[in-house]
């Protein structure tokens, strides 16, 4: 063996050289052609172009990587434009490759060199370095604008199904308040109707003009409490009561404080969710997309969806039976390159299915554009070298150098700052859903609920002031249950035919302007005789 004796110790040294200063790699001295393709941030033409020639015409990520490579390893290398401008796909119909591979393959260069994906299919016929970038593939779309100004804008935290079921459930409250408030025997309503003045006998004669007088009186006593007794007032008061604005008539019974209370409870809950959203619906600029994974995006088709045709993520679409690729792969509307699947985003609802490492380039370019959901199909960019290459394995080590120094995460970061400072806020943190039904469907089953229950009390607090009415010791009051129960309701039902009667305006003698003439050319005129009428 070759090797040199430190300390009686024999060191051997890499290509067995007298010392480690001694070391040659095999890449040094060496000449490469590299076949590359236009593909920002990766590799694009400086600018401004004049008077440029050879490799100083590119500039991008993978341009400094070739010259960090260059630099650490000692070789030299000359950039070409791949001629169909592909990076190598398999045409099963031809049964040939094309790109890059097609080049590697038929050594018209020795390196292939951009935003090369590694793939078993290309793997097969063509070497590569461990990747210089591990990525994966991500859905790129233009964010949703937010509407333009609208006089019913403040009413969007609710969805027209919610405002719908608020004004019935409002509708419904009303109803329950009035008849309640009506028929409670512990409300002011039923309270005044006990002392309304009726006769023995369940018919009045004409000549109980007494009894009549009293009624009418009654009527006049109790007037502001007949007026508020109905349903117009009792819808005013639902209103008013869900406004947090109070009620203009407080229920005096159980069952109607029960009602009210279960009102403004309800009333606290939809006024302080609606409030919450709407400070959230008029702070959020741009509301984003409904879709937020590959998922989704497979399950609806407002938005149409695509990727590159040819590369190796529309290959994995056709060749996977993984769901949902499988159903997509169906679906896909392709485009011939990157460029054309950008511009299609910005300009389309359209879901561009490309390389997160390319489409970060172009968020940061665009604020309208936005990444979609997590990656899928992970693999990475590497080096492609012809099958056997000796150089494959000396290029795999100089590249994981400059993936440990952090070289390769410093000059990526370089060129993605680049095109522009919009940000990489994901779509999640300012997504903003309109409040449905469902989400309170809650407050207004309890609320129902209770007023249920509040019924039920209603129909004990009638027991409770029957019994009260029997008194078998005074002959002039109730002796029994049902005799009680057959003079409430015959008050109750003269109370209602004298509110519903309109009141006799006291009479009035209509005298003409004629008449009135002849009666005073008929007076005497001496002064102070009142002129008759």
């Amino acid at each position: 063996d070759t090797g040199t004796v430190h300390d009686n110790v024999n060191v051997q040294f890499m290509g067995k050289a007298a010392n480690p200063k001694a070391f040659k790699t095999g890449l040094e001295g060496k000449h490469f052609k590299i076949c590359i393709k236009i593909e920002t941030p990766f590799v694009n033409w400086k600018q401004p172009a004049d008077g440029l020639k050879g490799n100083a015409r590119f500039e991008g990520f993978m341009i400094d990587l070739l010259n960090e490579l260059s630099k650490n390893s000692k070789f030299t290398f000359t950039m070409q434009i791949v001629g169909d401008n592909k990076y190598g796909g398999y045409n099963a119909s031809e049964m040939a490759w094309n790109g890059m591979v097609e080049e590697l393959i038929a050594e018209k260069v020795d390196i292939a060199a951009g935003a090369f994906s590694v793939s078993a299919a290309r793997a097969d016929v063509i070497d590569f370095t461990i990747p210089f970038m591990d990525q994966g593939v991500t859905i790129l779309m233009s964010k949703s604008t937010a509407p333009p100004p609208s006089l019913t804008r403040c009413f969007a935290p609710f969805s027209e199904n919610l405002w719908i079921v608020i004004a019935a459930f409002l509708c419904a409250l009303a109803v329950i308040f009035f008849i309640v408030g009506l028929l409670s025997p512990y409300d002011s309503f039923i309270r005044a109707v006990q002392y309304l003045p009726i006769s023995e006998s369940s018919k009045m004669t004409n000549e109980d003009k007494a009894l009549k007088e009293a009624q009418n009186k009654w009527k006049d006593e109790h007037e502001e409490t007949i007026e508020t007794m109905n349903l117009a007032n009792s819808l005013w008061n639902s209103v008013s009561t869900f406004l947090q604005q109070g009620h203009d008539r407080i229920p005096t019974s159980l069952s109607g404080r029960i009602v009210l209370s279960a009102a403004r409870f309800a009333s606290v809950i939809i006024i302080a969710t609606y409030t919450a959203n709407l400070a959230a619906f008029l702070t959020v600029e741009n509301l984003n997309s409904d879709i937020k994974s590959i998922q989704q995006l497979a399950s609806q088709t407002k938005i149409k969806y695509g990727t590159v045709y040819g590369s190796s993520v529309y290959n994995f679409f056709m060749a996977t039976k993984l769901s949902p690729y499988d159903r997509m792969a169906k679906n896909l509307i392709n485009v011939p390159n990157t460029e054309a699947g950008i511009n299609k985003t910005l300009s389309e609802h359209y879901a561009f299915l490309w390389d997160s490492a390319i489409v970060n380039y172009y968020k940061s370019k665009y604020c309208k554009l936005q990444t979609i959901g997590g990656e899928f199909q992970k693999d990475g960019y590497a080096l492609g070298l012809k099958k056997a290459s000796p150089f494959t394995q000396e290029f795999s080590l100089a590249i994981l150098n400059l993936r440990q120094n952090g070289f390769i995460e410093h000059a990526l970061k370089k060129w993605n700052e680049k095109a522009g400072h919009c940000g990489t806020t994901s779509s999640s943190s300012t997504s903003y859903k309109q409040i449905e039904v469902n989400h309170l469907i809650g407050a207004f089953v309890l609320t129902i609920a209770i007023a249920a229950v509040s019924c039920l009390i209603l129909c004990l607090e009638w027991i409770i002031i029957l019994f009260k009415d029997v008194d078998r010791t005074d002959p002039a009051k109730p002796q029994s249950f049902k005799q009680a129960l057959k003079i409430r309701y015959r008050q109750f039902k003269i109370a209602n035919q004298l509110v519903k009667s309109k009141a006799i305006p006291p009479a009035v003698y209509k005298l003409s302007s004629n008449d009135f003439r002849r009666r005073i050319q008929r007076h005497d005129g001496k002064e102070g005789n009142p002129i008759p009428c």
